[in-house]
């Protein structure tokens, strides 16, 4: 008869810091796309256009890519999923953000 494997027969591994340091990315905008062997998520950060009144419009400033295999990403929906009821457990639900375009700076500024 086989034994069960317990998840304490899981191996474990030690994270250690990498000398050359890490990345740190800030993104509130995402672009997956997938091949048959993996995923690629694009980070973006939407900000105003440069230079021009912010009623002028946005864009996406792309602030780095991850890739990662098909198992990994199943494993990162379950992380993501697992933390997104935590967090709404202790705060409360997580309500969908609908952005309102801003006013024009020259029309606020009349007033």
């Amino acid at each position: 008869m086989a034994e069960e494997t317990k998840p304490s027969d899981t191996p474990r591994f030690k994270w250690v810091k990498s000398e050359k340091g890490i990345v740190e990315l800030y993104g509130n905008t995402i672009h997956p796309t997938w091949t048959l062997f993996d995923v690629r998520l694009v980070i973006g950060q939407l900000m105003g256009t440069r230079g021009d009144p912010i009623d002028k419009g946005f864009v996406i400033e792309e602030q780095g890519g991850l890739t990662i295999s098909w198992p990994q990403a199943k494993a990162l929906r379950d992380s993501l999923a697992a933390l997104v009821a935590a967090y709404e457990e202790a705060n409360g639900e997580i309500k969908e953000i609908k952005l309102a375009r801003p006013k024009s700076l020259l029309e606020s500024k009349s007033r």
